[in-house]
């Protein structure tokens, strides 16, 4: 707020030189007499006298209309005089031919050495258009969000129908796997992951990731992934030329700059071979427990973009008893603080998996996921998916699929959060899935799924079965 002003500063000459040159509206009236000293045009103008009205200075103002602006200025011009303190006061309303106009008043007292006020000089702002051209702008502001809110919704669900619907039993196999959404991103992303029972010893495993976000990112991610499922219950059985098949449905379909990555794998339960091909995913490893390593498995083929380049070939590799697979987005190792671009790197992923490979599968998910927490401050920029695959020794018990739910989501996660925990449950041996109340009269307890809330009870997938549909009204 402004400071009252003394003579010894500012002469009334000085104060007609100031009111004159000023590039908004001002002027100066005298105390307690609140006659007009000086006035420039434009205060003349928004007062509503006519143009040219110098005369009308030194005069007090009259004639003026109860709603007129000296009708509003004139008790704030007393309250100046009688407490010496400035007066500012937005948006005051004013109508001018029909109109109304919105002014920004600032008062300031101008006083004698000996502290009494003998003038007023007075600014005014004519605020309508900025206030016009704000309120535009919040409404665009709101139709934006109403309509940015429109297509998160019609995006989550067409993610949720990419994620496995529930808990699934692989006999001799431990699972959990994982949908953590970036915290500094609203949109919906673009990773998927799904399991497929192809017949009563196979399942297919795929996992992708879809350039961008939003509602476009979800439907291509859903063509991309209803495209593989169709093609390995027709006989596709080959990994590669399900994905040649798939390419050709995103060439056909999606723009050529459109880039998805892709892994699928057939894993025979039976045996633990696992019959994969990538379309430039990041590699699944997998940790040998016979051998005491991790081996990144192949990723040579190309990454689908929209056009016919390159070719899939299908590889091979087995998961023996204590194995441990794990197949992972991009935002894992690319996981890097704000400050830098210094990646949390597949080295590092691979250390992990060797550190923690004898944990369940629900704890290597939360090790993995909280590293990248900590690498990156607290500011995750891609979504992370991840599916952790153990095969059980001979001596161990059988267990359930758990999905691993992510976090209450904040704009910023603590780095250190989970470490107490993970330290506590190092080495369990049994699968903990998160639980929630009794449902119904049946007696399960169902595992809450990220994509709907709903709870489901735990189901063995029949041949040709799996979680990639659409989603119906009960939902």
């Amino acid at each position: 707020m402004a400071s009252p002003m003394e003579t010894s500063a500012i002469s009334q000459d000085q104060l007609a030189q100031l009111v004159n040159q000023a590039p908004v509206a001002m002027c100066v009236v005298a105390a307690p007499s609140l006659r007009i000293m000086v006035a420039n045009q434009q205060f003349l103008s928004l007062a509503g006298f006519p143009s040219g009205s110098v005369a009308l200075v030194g005069e007090l103002p009259r004639d003026q209309p109860t709603g007129g602006l000296i009708a509003k200025l004139l008790p704030a011009w007393r309250d100046v005089v009688d407490t010496g303190a400035a007066f500012s006061k937005d948006e005051i309303s004013i109508m001018d031919d029909g109109r109304q106009r919105l002014i920004d008043v600032t008062a300031v007292a101008v006083k004698r050495r000996d502290g009494s006020v003998w003038a007023i000089m007075t600014t005014l702002v004519d605020v309508t258009e900025r206030r016009r051209v704000e309120a535009e702008v919040r409404e665009e502001r709101r139709l934006a969000e109403e309509e940015y809110g429109r297509e998160a919704r019609i995006a989550a669900r067409f993610q949720s129908a990419l994620l496995p619907r529930g808990r699934i039993i692989l006999p001799g196999y431990a699972v959990a796997h994982t949908y953590r959404p970036a915290l500094s991103e609203a949109a919906v992303g673009g990773d998927f992951y799904n399991f497929l029972a192809i017949d009563e010893h196979r399942i297919a495993i795929v996992i992708g990731d879809v350039g961008g976000k939003g509602l476009e990112a979800a439907v291509v991610a859903a063509r991309v992934q209803h495209s593989l499922i169709a093609l390995a219950l027709n006989g596709r059985r080959d990994p590669g030329k399900v994905l040649e098949g798939a390419r050709r449905v995103v060439t056909v379909l999606e723009e050529p700059e459109q880039l998805v990555t892709v892994f699928f794998g057939i894993l025979d339960l039976e045996t633990g071979h696992l019959r994969y091909a990538s379309a430039g995913h990041d590699p699944a490893l997998v940790w040998q427990d016979a051998a005491g390593r991790v081996k990144p498995l192949l990723s040579d083929g190309p990454a689908i973009i929209g056009i016919m380049v390159g070719s899939y070939r299908a590889h091979g590799a087995d998961l023996s008893r204590g194995d441990v697979l794990l197949l992972y987005t991009d935002g894992l190792p690319e996981a890097h603080p704000r400050r830098c671009k210094e990646l949390l790197g597949m080295e590092r992923v691979v250390g992990l998996l060797a550190e923690c490979h004898d944990q369940e599968p629900a704890m290597i998910i939360e090790t993995m996921y909280q590293a990248a927490v900590r690498h990156s401050e607290g500011y995750l920029r891609d979504d992370i998916a991840m599916i952790v695959v153990r095969r059980l020794r001979l001596d161990e018990a059988p267990s359930e699929t758990a999905f691993v739910g992510p976090p209450q989501m904040q704009r910023r996660l603590d780095p250190r959060a989970g470490e107490d925990q993970a330290a506590r449950k190092r080495g369990t041996r049994r699968a903990k899935a998160q639980r929630m109340p009794d449902f119904g009269d049946d007696g399960w307890q169902g595992m809450l799924c990220v994509e709907t809330g709903i709870a489901r009870p735990p189901r063995t997938l029949a041949p040709g079965e799996g979680w990639v549909r659409a989603m119906d009204s009960r939902e």
